[in-house]
């Protein structure tokens, strides 16, 4: 906890919710913490503590906070969950102990991984990999460079994701040996136990029943590198050995194409970068769906998100169950998009899930706009409106009844308070105006 009150970004960004400073002193504040933590700190420590500082921080205590909001409040919770009731948390111990340990051991197991790359690169280059200096980078350059990012991610997130651990979805093509086994592991690992339950498999799901924020890390380790370390680091790390490396271009490129100290990685840039990247996966897999759309542009983007990661981790489809093509490999979406791998849902029947582009798909379409038209199916389709209708419905009522039951409490924490208050002040009125008689009987004794 030391060494993350001690990050820049989070000293930062508490005295402007806590306090009343204006911006010049936040700003002051700011630059004098990180200036202190460069001069007494070593680089190498300042990006490996840091990242695992980030990655403990806003991984472990959200999901902390989302168990018990789903302990003690299951109503609210249902009504904001993606899948209602289903994607509320196991109250096992035992599960969740597990969960977090594998998550535990995988963020450690990345940051040694880390800090041999970081130290091997820093002896090689005899200068640290990201800038670390007391001169803090510019927003417009920070921004840009968290744009390049996120872009080198999504790419890396989506190639690892469907080439290496969903290598079953390219078996005409060929996958090696290795490939198949990455794929074993990640499905039991990574992937929730939602298999029908009439399917025998030869290895059972490790997960609980929907994916939760602490599965988040809870892979195996070397599926965990791939999936989780590999699309966070590697870009940055590739950005800021473009700076290393271009003085030995010098010859064979212009001048204006070599890139500035300006343009050299900022540490700051990589610790945000890592902040931004560990919320979102945190948020995506909570499933807080309604909750996120609540929020303007990010809270909707992060909906998305989190239905995608829903529909990827918590279903058979997600997983390729039955030689089925699976989808939603990337973060956000944006190369699946592209190259048709989404899942979508599924309005033949509740809780599915189909692949966009499939075979097969339009044909289905097809046959429910002609049932529709029939109306052979117009009874099963009105029994399931009217039955979601009376789910909703209910999920509002519960919602009511909750939100009163805290209403009240607060009111009688408030009348409570209220009273201890009129108490206390009546109390030191009747001690002040004995006082004050007593200070008016010996003046009058004195005056006598």
């Amino acid at each position: 906890m030391a060494s993350l009150l001690n990050l820049p970004f989070v000293s930062y960004f508490l005295p402007s919710s806590m306090t009343a400073w204006s911006t010049s002193l936040n700003l002051l504040f700011f630059y004098m913490t990180w200036t202190t933590l460069v001069l007494s700190q070593s680089p190498f420590k300042l990006e490996i503590l840091g990242t695992l500082a980030i990655r403990l921080a806003f991984w472990l205590l959200p999901s902390l906070v989302f168990l018990v909001f789903d302990t003690l409040c299951p109503g609210i919770s249902v009504s904001l969950k993606y899948k209602g009731a289903v994607d509320l948390q196991d109250r096992d111990v035992r599960t969740h102990a597990r969960l977090i340990g594998l998550g535990v051991l995988n963020l450690l197991a990345s940051t040694a991984v880390q800090a041999l790359i970081s130290f091997g690169l820093g002896t090689l280059l005899k200068d640290p990999v990201y800038r670390t200096t007391t001169t803090l980078p510019l927003p417009w350059q920070m921004a840009k460079h968290i744009a390049i990012l996120y872009f080198l991610r999504e790419v890396l997130t989506y190639s690892i994701h469907r080439f290496v651990l969903h290598s079953h979805q390219d078996s005409k093509r060929g996958s090696s040996s290795v490939a198949n086994r990455l794929t074993n592991l990640h499905i039991r690992y990574a992937h929730a136990n939602s298999l029908p339950p009439n399917t025998t498999t030869s290895s059972s799901s490790l997960q609980p029943s929907q994916p939760t924020a602490f599965t988040l890390f809870a892979d195996h380790p070397i599926p965990s590198l791939l999936h989780r370390f590999v699309p966070l680091y590697l870009p940055p790390l590739l950005l800021a050995l473009s700076f290393h490396i271009s003085p030995l271009l010098v010859p064979y490129l212009p001048i204006s194409a070599i890139p500035s100290s300006t343009h050299h990685l900022h540490l700051l840039t990589l610790h945000l970068f890592t902040v931004l990247v560990t919320l979102e996966e945190t948020l995506s897999l909570a499933g807080y769906t309604t909750l996120l759309t609540l929020v303007p542009i990010p809270g909707i983007l992060l909906g998305g998100v989190a239905k995608r990661q829903g529909r990827h981790f918590g279903t058979p489809e997600g997983m390729g169950y039955k030689g089925g093509r699976s989808g939603n490999f990337g973060a956000w979406g944006v190369v699946d998009l592209v190259l048709g791998t989404r899942l979508l849902k599924d309005e033949s029947k509740e809780g599915g899930v189909v692949v966009e582009g499939e075979k097969g798909s339009a044909g289905a379409r097809k046959s429910r706009s002609k049932a529709a038209a029939g109306g052979g199916d117009a009874a099963p389709a009105r029994k399931t409106r009217t039955s979601s209708r009376r789910q909703r419905e209910d999920l509002s009522k519960s919602l009511e009844d909750e939100i009163k039951q805290v209403v009240e409490g607060l009111r009688e924490v408030g009348e409570g308070f209220a009273d201890g208050i009129k108490e206390f002040g009546e109390g030191m009125g009747v001690r002040r105006s004995g006082r004050i008689r007593e200070r008016s009987s010996r003046a009058g004794s004195v005056m006598r």
